[in-house]
């Protein structure tokens, strides 16, 4: 299963206008030692909701291409890479021993064709090296060379800043409930992946 989306498609969402202290109430089970803000009355969002559309996984597709272009436009600003190239050099910086371009394919939810160009684009650039499989001679080994390390820990900083924005609003429960409620639906969508007759 990929994790890409279809950014030619229109996605209007409506600007949130800031929010204000009348607008706002505290909690006092709040996960952080800070009260957390609540919106009494928040804003509607062009799209949000739609008459036979009406389904959280529908406007989970609308939050990932929103996510898709503010990803493209934060790229742009810090680096020339291709987010598949990205990708590509973010799992392979999780082993020092080295990934197959399955490997990273796997862990990225990407087609192997994909990170096949990507790996040997990264290898053009002298981000990463590849070296003999002794379990695979057919699958080489890709790891990072310093120059290729560099780039990866300053854009990852860059990357979890970005991460870290999206989910500001949201205490420690939110975001591990929301962690849980994801994982089950992504289990269910490699199920209805793996089956041919999906």
């Amino acid at each position: 299963m990929t994790g890409t989306h279809n950014d030619s498609e229109e996605c209007v969402i409506a600007r949130r206008r800031p929010l204000a202290v009348e607008d706002t109430v505290t909690t006092e089970n709040s996960a952080s030692d800070s009260p957390a803000l609540v919106e009494r009355d928040p804003p509607q969002i062009d799209g949000w909701k739609l008459e036979g559309l009406d389904y959280p996984s529908f406007r989970i597709s609308l939050v990932a291409k929103v996510m898709d272009r503010l990803t493209l436009r934060h790229m742009a600003k810090h680096t020339d890479l291709s987010m598949a190239e990205w990708r590509a050099l973010s799992r392979i910086a999780s082993s020092s021993t080295g990934k197959t371009v399955g490997q990273v394919a796997e862990l990225a939810w990407a087609d192997r064709a994909e990170v096949s160009r990507a790996a040997a684009s990264l290898e053009a650039r002298g981000f990463v090296s590849r070296r003999k499989n002794p379990a695979d001679k057919r699958s080489p080994l890709f790891t990072l060379t310093p120059p290729g390390e560099a780039h990866y820990l300053a854009l990852r900083a860059k990357r979890s800043d970005f991460h870290r924005l999206i989910i500001a609003g949201l205490g420690d429960d939110d975001v591990q409930v929301m962690d849980a409620m994801l994982l089950k639906i992504a289990r269910q969508l490699q199920q209805l992946a793996a089956d041919p007759d999906w």
